[in-house]
C-alpha cells in the first residue's frame, strides 16, 4: 500500500542538499528512480508509462539512473525500508518511497495520484 502524506518540506535531510528546482512540484521533491540498462520489457514499459504520467500532470522531477550510480542505488534502497524494495521504476517524494509504476497507476485510477505528487499545475 502507498502511504498518503501532505507534501511539505522536511525539516532536515540526511545530506543537507537543496533539491534542484527542476525536481520540485509545489513543496515536493520528486525523484524518479530508473535503470536505463535493463533488459526487462516490463521495466522499460513501466519507466515510459510513469514518465508520461508525471509529464501529463505537469510534475517536475529528477530522473536518477541507478544502473550507473551505486551510491544512488543504495540511497534508493535505504529509503524503501527494510528489506529494501528493488523493483523499478520507483517514485520517491521528499526522500520517502511512494511506490512503483503499478502503485502510481492504481492511485491515478482512483484520482489520488496528484495529491501524492503535491498537485499538478493547472492550465
Amino acid at each position: 500500500a502507498v502511504k498518503k502524506f501532505s507534501c511539505s518540506r522536511p525539516t532536515h535531510t540526511d545530506d543537507h542538499r537543496t533539491p534542484p528546482p527542476q525536481a520540485t512540484m509545489g513543496d515536493c521533491k520528486i525523484e524518479f528512480f530508473v535503470s536505463l540498462a535493463t533488459s526487462s520489457q516490463k521495466v522499460k514499459k513501466d519507466i515510459t508509462a510513469l514518465e508520461r504520467l508525471l509529464d501529463a500532470k505537469g510534475a517536475k522531477y529528477e530522473t536518477i539512473d541507478v544502473s550507473t550510480d551505486r551510491a544512488e542505488l543504495e540511497r534508493m534502497w535505504k529509503q524503501t525500508g527494510d528489506p529494501p524494495k528493488k523493483t523499478l521504476p520507483q517514485l520517491h517524494v521528499n526522500g520517502e518511497y511512494k511506490g512503483t509504476y503499478d502503485d502510481m497507476q492504481a492511485l491515478e485510477e482512483v484520482g489520488e495520484f496528484e495529491a501524492l505528487i503535491g498537485g499538478a499545475n493547472k492550465a
